[in-house]
């Protein structure tokens, strides 16, 4: 259950004017109370088009399923055009209020035809922040994918969450990557010039206040040669302190090793002492 009333209207774009049937379909305004958030061409998928190019599940960009409904929209977060940029712009039901915490949460799926990306994220705002480029839009996200690894599921939906106090005002949410070139990278197990994600389920609900997570890594810990730290958690983003972000992470070195743990709003760190003792040089016991 959600503390509140979702602010989003038409969260998971299935009110139309009309079927898609041409590229830019949520510029156009062919979903309803959503538009784009500069003069790029953001697309607009849904069961009843006639055209396989904007169906669903299947068109011209992949294929998926919807996390909910018969419909999402997609859009460029980074492409061989520099700096180019597509995003989805919505005004919410009601201003947010002053001091207050609200919950922000989307679901996205790299198309199979594209590349993922590291950045992806969600501007809250008192005004439009309509660009007439399609490039970069000049805005710091209150809500930003900062776990530094790539975007790359294209089977099934990643949830990308965060939570922020509200300065008051802000009626305006616009997704997309607010990252220039220099700071968006394609994954390098990829070589494709496009980043393309489909999304859906968009979410803005009042909530709590971030609280600590409590964990426990365990240790001290002996092994020969390696050791595979498994926290045993589920639901959280990871990154361990090498950087990556794999549920569990394998050491061949004695030291401390160090794992942030977070839900989007929630976040805890633990540590763990694990001591390889397979590692010494050989004895040399002489002639």
């Amino acid at each position: 259950p959600l503390w509140g009333q979702n602010l989003v209207p038409n969260p998971s774009f299935e009110d139309l004017l009309t079927c898609p049937n041409v590229f830019g379909g949520i510029c156009t305004g062919l979903a309803i109370n959503w538009s784009c958030g500069n003069s790029a061409t953001t697309d607009l998928f849904n069961e009843c088009s006639s055209n396989v190019q904007w169906g669903v599940p299947s068109n011209a960009f992949g294929t998926e399923t919807p996390v909910s409904g018969v419909g999402y929209a997609g859009m460029v977060c980074k492409f061989v055009t520099p700096n180019y940029r597509e995003y989805v712009l919505a005004q919410l039901t009601t201003p947010l209020t002053a001091g207050t915490w609200y919950t922000v949460s989307f679901y996205i799926s790299l198309a199979e035809s594209s590349c993922g990306s590291n950045h992806i994220g969600a501007y809250l705002s008192a005004t439009s922040p309509y660009l007439a480029q399609w490039t970069v839009l000049p805005e710091t996200p209150q809500i930003d994918y900062a776990f530094g690894g790539y975007l790359s599921e294209s089977n099934g939906w990643t949830l990308i969450t965060g939570c922020f106090q509200a300065e008051g005002g802000e009626e305006y949410i616009t997704i997309g990557n607010f990252h220039d070139d220099t700071e968006t990278s394609y994954d390098p197990n990829c070589g494709s010039g496009l980043s393309y994600y489909f999304i859906d389920e968009v979410s803005v609900v009042e909530g709590n206040a971030p609280e600590e997570l409590i964990f426990d890594l365990g240790g001290p810990e002996f092994a020969c040669n390696e050791y595979v730290i498994d926290p045993g958690l589920s639901g959280y983003y990871y990154v361990w302190e090498d950087g990556s972000n794999g549920p569990t992470l394998t050491v061949n070195e004695t030291g401390t090793y160090s794992l942030t743990i977070s839900d989007g709003c929630n976040t805890g760190v633990d540590s763990i002492e694990v001591t390889i003792g397979g590692n010494n040089p050989p004895v040399d016991l002489g002639p």
